[in-house]
């Protein structure tokens, strides 16, 4: 990777959480729940495609600058009614420019360390492609309700 001007850059990323960690305010141990398992360990590339099986840039990290598009990736137990995602920083390097879908990349092209797709023609939202979990941190929490009635973030 060749971040000459070590650029960090924040984006939202939607997650699966299925404890009940906005009350316990404890990481579960639970192997499904995206939230505690990134929080504990990070982001890991291995693991692209076991929640989403469409991947638009192919086998990568998934970010956007907006949370609306990455409300449509969490997933909440219906019981507790609350949804997570991260806020991350990330370090893109220089960002290659998509404007349509390559399910099948698996990096960008030579000289650039990341995939950014605009939205346009294929994509409703912008969002950043990562093909290396060393490049993003999972920075903050954001613990919602879709009604948002309850708000809290830690």
């Amino acid at each position: 990777m060749s971040l000459k001007d070590n650029n960090v850059e924040w984006y939202f990323h939607g997650c699966k959480i299925i404890c009940d960690l906005l009350n316990t305010k404890s990481l579960c141990n639970l192997p499904d729940c995206t939230v505690c398992q990134v929080s504990k360990i990070g982001f890991d590339i291995k693991k692209v495609g076991s929640n989403v099986k469409f991947t638009r840039f192919g086998k990568g990290l998934y970010f956007a600058p907006e949370s609306s598009k990455c409300h449509d990736y969490t997933l909440g137990l219906a019981s507790y009614g609350y949804r997570a995602m991260f806020y991350v920083k990330c370090v893109p390097g220089l960002k290659q420019v998509a404007f349509t879908d390559n399910p099948t990349r698996v990096a960008p092209d030579p000289g650039y360390d990341s995939l950014y797709g605009k939205a346009g023609k294929s994509l409703n939202y912008d969002e950043l492609c990562l093909y290396t979990d060393q490049a993003c941190i999972p920075d903050y929490i954001i613990i919602y309700r879709r009604d948002g009635v309850d708000r809290r973030c830690f």
